[in-house]
């Protein structure tokens, strides 16, 4: 899939069935990844808010596509681009098996999120996810989690504050198992 053919895609129209079709082009050539990424950092707001939602449904069907591109993710989560992006890079990064080499920087990034009030719930949570699974995995960081998530709590939303909670209970559940 060229470049040109996949602005031409975004540009049709913003929904469902073209975001499942241009994933359709991109599961059967995996290289095709690099046009996403650049249309993503491009200027054209409107094509990486789209390329953000293509993003976020190719996290969710199969995330492993993504194994060889987690540093272009943590880029895209410190770079000012569209929330649809923000929101597919937080859910890919939460549901790939993170190696050991990228625990500590996926660790900072989502910390970061977690604190910064102008993140989106969606993003809150998909971080947390991530946090979560490397306290389980690493329990010398769930004091720092457990401080962020106590910090937030009090101002969360109804939502937010269910799964930070429900967070909470699963890192003190670990706690007591040791």
């Amino acid at each position: 899939m060229t470049e040109d053919l996949l602005t031409k895609l975004l540009d049709v129209e913003h929904s469902r069935a073209q975001t499942d079709k241009i994933c359709s082009l991109i599961r059967e050539n995996q290289v095709s990844l690099d046009q996403l990424f650049k249309v993503i950092t491009g200027a054209h707001k409107k094509r990486s808010q789209r390329a953000g939602w293509v993003l976020s449904v190719l996290a969710e069907e199969i995330p492993t596509l993504f194994e060889n591109k987690i540093g272009e993710l943590f880029d895209f989560l410190q770079l000012p681009l569209h929330d649809s992006v923000h929101r597919g890079a937080s859910k890919l990064l939460s549901r790939l098996e993170l190696p050991e080499k990228h625990l500590s920087q996926a660790f900072d990034i989502a910390l970061a999120y977690c604190y910064k009030k102008s993140s989106g719930v969606a993003c809150k949570i998909w971080m947390m996810d991530t946090l979560d699974r490397i306290c389980l995995k690493y329990p010398d960081f769930q004091g720092e989690v457990l401080n962020c998530y106590n910090t937030i709590l009090p101002t969360s939303s109804p939502g937010l504050g269910n799964k930070l909670r429900k967070s909470i209970q699963k890192i003190n559940g670990n706690f007591e198992r040791q």
